[in-house]
Order: C-alpha cells, then structure tokens, then sequence
C-alpha cells in the first residue's frame, strides 16, 4: 500500500468517527458510504480507482463549495428583499445561476476568448469535393 492509500482511508474512517460522535447522521452515512465504496473499488479497480473516487468527490466539493459561495455573494449584492428568496434558494439553483454566470462572461468576452471566426478555422471542412 502507499502513501495515498493510507491517507485516504484514515482520511475517510476519521472522519465517519467524528461525525458518529457528534451524532450527525447524515454525514456520517455518506462518508461512511463512501468508505464501503471505496474498499470494494480498491480491490477491484486499485490505486486508480480510488484515485478517480477522490477526483470525483473533490469535484462534488469544490461545485458545492462555489455554489454556496456564489449563494452568499449574491445575497450580499442585492437588495434585502431579494436577499431573502436567495438565502432559502437551494445550492443546485445556485450552482445553476453560477453556470448561467460563467456562459453570460465567456459570451461576453469571446471575441477576446477565440479571436478567429468559424470560417477561418473550419473552413476547408465545408469544402464541396474536388477532383482527388
């Protein structure tokens, strides 16, 4: 076993310890879940597998964690009424508003972002056949 084997399932139990002491049953199912996942995918699929689970739920993480933050950026910004429909929206309507967010720049700035058009880059694909 290496090193990141080791650290990840002591990682993983401590953590269902900590929410099995402070009696959290929801935390402490998914990570204990993710502990019995993660065990058969390690003998199954090895290092790689489990490496592909914490990739996963890293990225579940960091989407939760900019969605509530997102969540609370806007509830600062906008007036107090609104600021209270958004402080019981759920995370995936801000995760989701966060997306909009992120497509409404990259249109903004797509002039700048790809500065060729579609005919420059692709246009030999269009091409009607020739003798060859």
């Amino acid at each position: 076993m290496n090193m990141f084997v080791i650290g990840y399932y002591s990682l993983l139990i401590a953590a269902s310890c900590v929410a099995a002491y402070y009696k959290r049953r929801e935390p402490f199912l998914i990570l204990f879940g993710l502990t019995l996942i993660s065990i058969v995918v390690g003998i199954v699929g090895g290092i790689g597998g489990l490496r592909a689970i914490t990739i996963g739920v890293g990225a579940l993480a960091l989407a939760a964690g900019m969605a509530y933050a997102f969540k609370e950026f806007l509830v600062i910004l906008t007036p107090e009424r609104i600021s209270k429909e958004l402080r019981t929206a759920p995370l995936t309507a801000s995760f989701g508003m966060f997306v909009i967010f992120i497509y409404a720049v990259a249109g903004i700035f797509a002039p700048v972002i790809a500065p060729h058009g579609e005919a420059e880059v692709i246009a030999s694909s269009f091409a009607p056949p020739d003798q060859n």
